[in-house]
């Protein structure tokens, strides 16, 4: 697929503007790593592999005279600070039942001092701060800064919504609006790369606005992101166990080595076979292929939904429940609220040619995409069984959908039967209903074969074990259906972005048109050399 003309020309104005990068080749690149939690409980290990993987991404692509800073953690500090996962539960079967049965926390659960190398310190604000500021000394025109960040995150407030923060160690937190301070002592000759995997990161995309508030206008500095999830949705990926890898930087890293931090391959993210993914690549190769709640996004999106427009059109991210996409729990009243002042798509737009409407086909729109969105629709289109000949609009649809199966809701929800067994683990055995059942006889290794048979005659035992693997069964059915409205959402927001880009030209003033194509011209380089 090949870019609307009018990008094209705007990218090739932008290329032989004095306003961009000097070439490349004479250039360094800066890395700064953010990661870790806010405290030992919050200080998953999956956090620290994303930064080993990291590190490795780097060492493959860039090689050893990288410049990279880390901040994990409690840096130096040989207190135990990594939540990690037992390889196995030591503890007996019939132990295991009955804290089950209890809802006592899991105790195959651990902690330990991580085991990252090569940190410059922990992932403290004013540490964070003093080295970018060393760097902004240091770097001179045509450099470019990249920006890690796996960890922990926290919503903005009502009032403020897209200052989102990021939790740093001893509970410490660094605001988008300080975040976007720190970077304006950059020259504005140094573009900034942000990927961020935390939690509400989308609001992050606001450092592309001067002060990191979109009421202000576009910041002179050129700083784009691709972000996992939007600025008031939790994200997915931190766990105390590493092999499930199922998180957004994992893709997008992973999309360009080959390979997830896990080891799972990861083929034909080069759309241009050029022998290099660049971060666009990345990031549609991640949008494309994880399988998490995450909705991602970048900075340059961002821009078009703030300047852009598409004629009667009505963002879906505007439409739905502020805090999350419609789930097979969310009420019919709740979607009927959510979209019932939803104003109907202008059936005009065909007649101006030089505007692009959601009531034209998806293959329409394709055809006017860059290559990454392109890639993106026709693979979550396959994915969703839609059509290319549907009009764009209907991707809504989709989201409206209620999941097969029975589900689980707040209301009706379905006896586990875990207090009826437990009840009658109690009534049998007095004993195992006190604060130290743990010590019970019953419970030692000579007599709780005997305890377990005795426990599976009962009939409550059976109720438990059926129930148990109806949730089980209903639980895979509506992750499956989750799983498609959130492809469904990811779709209809890349449509909604090839209009809006195709529109800004129309929409907006030529400065805020030459910015966006800036954004993508950065959006589309690479780390390292090609292979």
């Amino acid at each position: 697929m090949l870019e609307s003309k009018w990008l094209r020309g705007l990218l090739v104005g932008a290329l032989l503007s004095a306003s961009i990068a000097p070439v490349r080749c004479e250039a360094d690149d800066y890395f700064i790593t953010i990661g870790g939690g806010a405290e030992p409980r919050s200080n998953q290990a999956s956090l620290e592999a994303n930064v080993n993987f990291f590190k490795d991404v780097l060492q493959r692509s860039v090689g050893p005279r990288r410049q990279h800073s880390i901040f994990f953690a409690d840096g130096s500090d040989i207190k135990a600070d990594v939540q990690f996962e037992l390889d196995k539960d030591t503890r007996s079967k019939s132990i295991q039942l009955l804290s089950n049965l209890n809802r006592l926390p899991p105790a195959n659960i651990a902690y330990r001092d991580h085991q990252v190398t090569g940190y410059e310190g922990a992932s403290r604000p004013e540490l964070i701060r003093a080295r970018l500021e060393q760097i902004a000394r240091k770097a001179k025109a045509g450099d470019r800064l990249l920006i890690y960040v796996t960890a922990h995150g926290g919503k903005g407030s009502d009032k403020d919504p897209f200052n989102t923060t990021i939790y740093c160690w001893n509970k410490s937190t660094i605001s988008v609006r300080e975040f976007s301070g720190w970077l304006d002592q950059f020259s504005v000759d140094v573009p900034v790369i942000m990927v961020m995997a935390q939690c509400y990161c989308g609001g992050f995309s606001h450092t592309l606005f001067t002060g990191g508030n979109g009421e202000n206008g576009p910041s002179k500095h050129l700083r784009v992101g691709f972000f996992a999830q939007q600025h008031n949705l939790q994200a997915a990926g931190c766990r105390p166990d590493v092999k499930n890898d199922e998180e957004f930087s994992s893709y997008f890293w992973g999309a360009m080595v080959g390979s997830s931090r896990s080891g799972k391959p990861m083929t034909d993210a080069d759309l241009n076979k050029d022998r290099q993914v660049s971060f666009d690549e990345a990031y549609a190769h991640a949008v494309i292929t994880s399988e998490t709640i995450d909705i991602p996004l970048r900075s340059s999106d961002v821009l078009l939904r703030t300047y852009s427009k598409i004629p009667n059109y009505k963002f879906y991210s505007n439409r739905v429940l502020p805090s999350r996409t419609p789930s097979s729990t969310t009420s019919e009243s709740e979607l009927i609220a959510a979209t019932e002042n939803e104003p109907s798509i202008n059936q005009e737009c065909h007649t101006d040619e030089s505007i692009l409407c959601m009531n034209m086909t998806i293959d329409e729109l394709i055809d006017k995409a860059t290559p990454s969105n392109a890639y993106i629709v026709q693979k979550l289109c396959e994915a969703l069984d839609v059509e290319l000949d549907s009009p764009a609009e209907e991707v809504a649809n989709l989201l409206g959908r209620r999941g097969s199966g029975s589900g689980f809701s707040r209301q009706g929800r379905r006896s586990s039967g875990r207090r009826e067994l437990l009840a009658d683990i109690h009534e049998r055995w007095p004993e195992l209903a006190e604060e130290d059942w743990t010590k019970s006889s019953l419970l030692k290794t000579e007599n709780e074969t005997q305890f377990l048979e005795e426990v599976q005659k009962l009939e409550t035992f059976e109720a438990y074990e059926r129930r148990k693997k109806d949730i089980e069964e209903s639980t895979t059915k509506s992750k499956l259906a989750e799983m498609q409205r959130i492809r469904a959402r990811r779709l209809l927001e890349t449509l909604e972005c090839i209009a809006l880009a195709h529109n800004l030209k129309r929409t907006a003033t030529e400065e805020i048109a030459k910015l966006y194509a800036r954004m993508v011209i950065v959006e589309n380089g690479c780390i390292g050399t090609p292979k």
